[in-house]
């Protein structure tokens, strides 16, 4: 799997205002945060985070975030935690950005998809969906290293994506 990475920069004005400001000048608020580290307020360009999210078939990707700041550059290990978006308009306002580590357990929210017809449904029965995502423990570095899994249709008529 090619190592997906996103540029940030540390920014410094906080408030509606300074956010606005970002917006306009097509970047993306965002902040940086996690178990071992103090949160840091950042800005992504938009284009840099749609071709990102573009890139990626899953919600839960792992990539590496290269933090720009007067003091230098940074590269951490993190995950989108939450992506607020306009309801209406294609829209990115404010990004989540949470630092993993590679040998801690965490635990995701898996989309479940059904794939095919069953056979009850094809019968005339009525089929509920009553699980929609599943909470999946795993450890950062098999979940990195078995992406392709999602990617498969299982034998029992269900994809996880």
């Amino acid at each position: 799997m090619p190592q997906l990475s996103l540029a940030a920069r540390v920014r410094t004005d906080t408030g509606k205002g300074a956010a606005r400001r970002l917006r306009r000048s097509d970047q993306v608020p965002a902040i940086f945060y996690g178990p071992n580290s103090q949160p840091l307020m950042l800005a992504v360009k938009y284009v840099d985070l749609k071709t990102l999210l573009k890139r990626t078939s899953s919600e839960n990707v792992i990539f590496q975030l290269q933090i720009e700041s007067g003091q230098g550059s940074s590269s951490k290990t993190v995950m989108l935690k939450e992506l607020q978006t306009d309801p209406i308009k294609p829209v990115y306002y404010h990004a989540d950005f949470y630092e993993i580590s590679m040998d801690k357990e965490i635990t995701l929210n898996v989309p479940v998809h059904l794939v095919g017809t069953p056979a009850g449904a094809a019968k005339g029965g009525i089929l509920q969906h009553v699980k929609r995502i599943s909470r999946s423990p795993a450890s950062p570095e098999t979940w990195w290293n078995s992406w392709k899994w999602m990617l498969r249709p299982s034998t029992l008529g269900m994809q996880f994506m």
